[in-house]
């Protein structure tokens, strides 16, 4: 087998001709388009890099490439679309269950001295059991409320939240925890509450308010959120999450036909300037035949003469560039007149 230079240049020139060439840069951006997504878990800046970055990507190679044909440019993305939702709900699938049991606090640093907290604070909320749930079976919440300053705990209202997914609606209940006495209270008081949860997908957090003696809300604070406890197998948890990821993926899907719409004017542009062009040459011919009058002289016929093949010429301005070669081709051209390469409809 030939493994020089100028014989494996060969090959990937004959692969870029087939279809499977077509199908594994597809396959490339789909893989792309799944890297840049978790960008969007990096805070806001991040957010905004992997929204924007996927619709360039899926733009930017193909034309790097050679692609230059708005329709191409426009099935692009159905491919491409499916397998980052497949891709991406599969790992946000597998994060979801491969995690421990959460411990749930409303976001204060554990090394805060006392001086510096506020009046209600979250710590350790959990629920067991978490992870490979039986249904129909209690679920133990527990969460430690730490009150600084001068909260009265009798006036203290702490609720367990837990939110029910069902398709793309969520139904939300609050339900009262008590205090658990049989658990330390030298660092906080614990909370319990105890829930029979049905065959579903959950999520749930605390939250907590002091009415203070006049009855009005005086502070509250809650926990961070999560998904469990996990009673659902993983086909259903990947279910509910394709439909999310399916959702939040039509953002840079919206940005990525803004890049098409801006790349059709341009060309829409170029194209106007050229027939202006061309008519303001026929435009120009025909006002020095008027001035000339009677017998042309031979200047005069160079120059009538001169703009067909300038004509000939306009129209066959490269719009478009082969695939296969880079040559440049016209819109008319069936085939590619350096390589042969016969083009699509």
């Amino acid at each position: 087998m030939d493994l020089s230079a100028p014989a494996i240049l060969k090959m990937v020139q004959a692969f870029r001709k087939t279809k499977w060439f077509n199908i594994l840069v597809l396959a490339v951006l789909g893989l792309i388009s799944t890297g840049l997504w978790y960008l969007t878990a990096a805070g806001p800046v991040g957010e905004c890099l992997g929204i924007l970055l996927i619709p360039v990507s899926v733009f930017v190679i193909p034309y790097w490439l050679g692609e230059r044909r708005m329709k191409t440019f426009a099935l692009n993305i159905i491919p491409v679309f499916i397998i980052a939702a497949i891709l991406i709900a599969a790992l946000q699938t597998q994060s979801i269950l491969s995690a421990g049991n959460p411990i749930l606090s409303s976001g204060v640093p554990p090394e805060t001295a006392n001086a510096d907290l506020p009046p209600l604070s979250f710590w350790n909320g959990t629920v067991t059991p978490y992870g490979s749930a039986s249904p129909n079976q209690t679920y133990e919440y527990h969460v430690r409320l730490k009150t600084v300053g001068n909260v009265n705990r009798s006036t203290v209202y702490v609720s367990l939240n837990i939110t029910q997914v069902e398709g793309l609606s969520e139904v939300f209940t609050a339900y009262p925890m008590q205090v658990d006495t049989s658990a330390n209270a030298t660092n906080g008081t614990w909370y319990v509450a105890w829930r029979p949860q049905p065959p579903a997908i959950y999520g749930f957090y605390f939250y907590a308010n002091d009415t203070g003696n006049g009855g009005d809300i005086v502070n509250y604070t809650l926990s961070s959120g999560v998904f469990g406890p996990i009673i659902q197998s993983w086909p259903d948890w990947y279910g509910f999450v394709i439909l999310f990821t399916a959702v939040n993926l039509i953002v840079p899907i919206s940005f990525y036909f803004v890049i098409l719409f801006m790349y059709w004017y341009t060309l829409r542009n170029r194209r106007t300037r050229e027939r202006l062009i061309e008519s303001r040459r026929e435009e120009k011919l025909e006002l020095e035949k008027g001035a000339g009058g009677g017998e042309k002289t031979d200047a005069a016929k160079d120059r009538a003469a001169a703009p067909a093949p300038s004509r000939e010429k306009s129209r066959k301005a490269a719009a478009f560039t082969c695939t296969n070669c880079g040559a440049d081709v016209t819109e008319a051209d069936e085939k590619c007149p350096k390589c042969g390469a016969v083009f699509e409809g």
